[in-house]
């Protein structure tokens, strides 16, 4: 379906965007609510030792966050192609950052069972991520073989 320049689309609302603003709104409030406090006030102490550490984790966790529910867009996939794989890539390389950083940060705030909670959710995301990532390079690879 194409339209003349300068003409407006009909853009539906569909469940997705509820979905994603739902995401999004929660995201806003837990970072009001209870990350923004350790930052400002003297509770933040409690992460002191692990506050290096939780530069890369949260900026690489930010970026995959982000970037994930774009990497869903029909539109974006079907319109710029290039663009979704700029940012499939960065959304990778953002997961394969944050994850495994998760676990030294468990290991040193303590107690045991964060940091076995640490472990699986950082495995499960791994996972997750290289299914997905085998996924488009197989898939990718028999599309080239085949045309």
């Amino acid at each position: 379906m194409s339209t003349a320049p300068g003409t407006l689309r009909h853009y539906s609302f569909q469940a997705k965007h509820l979905l994603f603003a739902t995401f999004g709104l929660m995201a806003l409030v837990v970072f009001v609510l209870y990350d923004l406090p350790f930052v400002t006030t003297a509770a933040g102490q409690h992460f002191a030792k692990v506050k290096w550490w939780l530069v890369p984790h949260g900026v690489a966790g930010l970026a995959a966050l982000v970037l994930v529910p774009l990497q869903f867009s029909n539109r974006l996939r079907a319109h710029h192609w290039q663009l979704h794989r700029i940012m499939g890539r960065i959304y990778v390389g953002s997961v394969f950052i944050a994850a495994p950083i998760a676990v030294p940060i468990a290991v040193m705030q303590g107690p045991p069972v964060l940091i076995m909670a640490s472990i699986v959710q950082s495995g499960g995301w791994l996972v997750t991520t290289a299914i997905a990532l085998y996924c488009v390079v197989t898939a990718r690879s028999r599309s080239i073989a085949s045309g």
